[in-house]
């Protein structure tokens, strides 16, 4: 659930593919870097990656409100199977 998406979330941002910057307090951004170990990335990371930077390399929190429960739902699905 939430807790396994941020603990993800956070991972990718220290193994950086991602940069997670606040804009102003509670206001979010993810900023997809081009780290050079894709090819490390587990599926579930892949498929986080994926869903959240679908529209371009700069994505603000309140974009992905209406279309991150599939993405979610996928990361959740890939991580136990």
């Amino acid at each position: 659930g939430d807790y396994e998406l941020a603990a993800i979330l956070i991972t990718l941002a220290e193994k950086g593919h991602l940069t997670i910057k606040e804009k102003s307090k509670g206001k979010y951004t993810f900023i997809r870097n081009n780290a050079e170990n894709k090819r490390k990335l587990r599926v579930y990371e892949r498929v986080l990656l994926e869903g959240i930077f679908k529209k371009g390399d700069e994505v603000k929190l309140k974009d992905l409100k209406y279309s991150f429960a599939t993405t979610a739902a996928k990361t959740i699905s890939e991580l136990y199977d």
